[in-house]
């Protein structure tokens, strides 16, 4: 057998030196994470303070800057409104609008 107690200390070193600290894909990722996070607050309090919409059962996700509405709004006027709003927040590229109209008590 040829390296033998060489071969394991060759290893044991290499493994000393592998870098500790998260890939760049993994530090994209995370970063990618909070961008869309902020962008999820950010619109969810531009409909919040929105005359004219009740958004109380909207919910926003943003990927990329994409953002996608859902759930349920009181009138269908307001659907518009709503991806109007959105479509104006910083950092939106484009909003999907997945809302219903559902009367309020229903």
């Amino acid at each position: 057998m040829s390296g033998g107690a060489g071969a394991a200390a060759d290893v044991e070193q290499r493994a000393q030196i592998l870098p500790t600290e998260p890939s760049t894909r993994a530090h994209k990722h995370l970063a990618a994470n909070k961008a869309d996070r902020k962008l999820d607050s950010s619109v969810n309090k531009a409909l919040a303070r929105a005359d004219g919409l009740d958004a109380q059962n909207i919910h926003v996700q943003a990927k990329n800057g994409e953002v996608t509405l859902h759930g349920s709004v009181p009138e269908q006027s307001q659907i518009n409104r709503a991806t109007d709003v959105a479509s104006g927040v910083k950092g939106v590229t484009s909003v999907k609008n997945a809302l219903k109209s559902e009367p309020a008590g229903n």
